[in-house]
Parts: C-alpha cells; sequence; structure tokens
C-alpha cells in the first residue's frame, strides 16, 4: 500500500469500560463518549490530518481557525494550507504493515486501515 500523501482519522479506540478497548468510528463516538470534555477530545483528535512523507517522516496537522492563521505564523508555526503542523515523527513498513513512532517509550504504533483523505 502506498501511504504518501495525507490521510484522516477513520476510527479511534475507546473504552467503554476498564480493560476492555474497542476501535470507534468518529460518527458514533457520542454512542460511546458521554463526558462532554472527552469527547471534545477525541473530536478534536479526529480532526487531525497525518502526512506521510517520501522521507519517511509523518506530520501530524491541526486545523487552525481563520481567525488565529496569522498569529500562528508570527509564532513560528510550520503552516500548510489551513493546518499546523504540531508533530513531525517517522513511519516505517515491514512486512506489509505500516509503523510509526508514538515517541512514547520508544514504541512503534501499528497503522490499520487508514482513511485517505478526499
Amino acid at each position: 500500500m502506498n501511504l504518501i500523501g495525507k490521510w484522516k482519522v477513520k476510527e479511534l479506540p475507546v473504552y467503554p469500560e476498564p480493560s476492555k478497548m474497542i476501535f470507534v468510528a468518529v460518527e458514533d463516538f457520542p454512542k460511546y463518549i458521554t463526558d462532554e470534555d472527552l469527547l471534545n477530545d477525541y473530536m478534536q483528535q479526529a480532526s487531525f490530518i497525518y502526512e506521510f512523507c517520501e522521507d519517511g517522516t509523518v506530520e501530524t496537522m491541526m486545523p487552525i481557525p481563520e481567525e488565529m492563521m496569522e498569529k500562528a505564523k508570527e509564532q513560528g508555526a510550520k503552516i500548510k494550507g489551513n493546518y499546523g503542523v504540531i508533530d513531525t515523527t517517522v513511519w516505517k513498513e515491514e512486512d506489509g504493515k505500516i509503523f510509526y513512532d508514538t515517541k512514547i517509550n520508544l514504541s512503534l504504533i501499528h497503522i490499520s486501515e487508514p482513511t485517505r483523505r478526499s
């Protein structure tokens, strides 16, 4: 699979009960997440775009409201379209599986079935 390009979040892990994780589609978050603050956090994360680059890096990009764009630029944010790059890390393909560095205890996370941004 060629990952080069921009991708959006299709689903995220949710914990409906302790020690039980399920993957939930973005549009179904409200069915599983009843805490408003937590739901807002999930929705924000779901708005991120991930750009996989040929140099082996992946950039996490967050939408920046138009009224905040100039301030973000003044503060030195890396801007791509209407998004600000909030993180850059490395990714690799190994045995047909895609991994990227989470920067948490030097671990890698496997990406399953991302959805290409149209």
